[in-house]
């Protein structure tokens, strides 16, 4: 297991110690290239060990086309941009999208989200998703997720759809 945070307190008079720590827990697995080195990460978007390719949809797994060691500590994004992954993640999350696959591009800041149902969701990491949460739960009540091509979501506080 990996740690994340520990403190000590000492009680000099009883002549004890009490060690408190905080374990990283696993979010999901991030994978270099397709069908290279996967690792996986917790909810800060830090590195905690190497890991197996995941099969499936039960294990969040995000593809990156980086290259580069996955080190034991590192990040996988810088920590704005991973904030913004978790964000557009729980938005689909909150709306029933079921995730068939993602992949992260540093070079264009953006996360690609393939459905279930077959449709391409693309987030801009550069701002918050959390403006277009509102917006973007309208349309989904609307629209079944089999007639959507495409939806871009790139620009700041505006929704492209291309219907199929």
């Amino acid at each position: 297991q990996d740690f994340t945070a520990g403190t000590v307190h000492k009680i000099f008079l009883k002549r004890t110690a009490v060690l408190a720590v905080s374990i990283r827990h696993r979010l999901g697995v991030w994978g270099q290239k397709e069908g290279s080195e996967c690792a996986w990460f917790d909810d800060g978007g830090v590195v905690i060990e190497p890991a197996a390719q995941p099969e499936g949809q039960l294990v969040m797994r995000i593809d990156s086309a980086a290259s580069g060691p996955l080190e034991t500590g590192s990040r996988v994004l810088p920590e704005p941009l991973f904030l913004n992954v978790r964000l557009a993640v729980a938005i689909l999350a909150a709306n029933k999208v079921g995730i068939r696959r993602m992949s992260a591009d540093v070079a264009t800041s953006e996360l690609r989200v393939t459905t279930i149902d077959g449709a391409l969701f693309v987030f801009s990491l550069r701002f918050s998703p959390q403006s277009l949460a509102g917006p973007l739960a309208q349309l989904l009540e609307k629209t079944p997720l089999a007639t959507i091509e495409r939806l871009d979501l790139t620009v700041e506080n505006k929704l492209y759809l291309t219907p199929r």
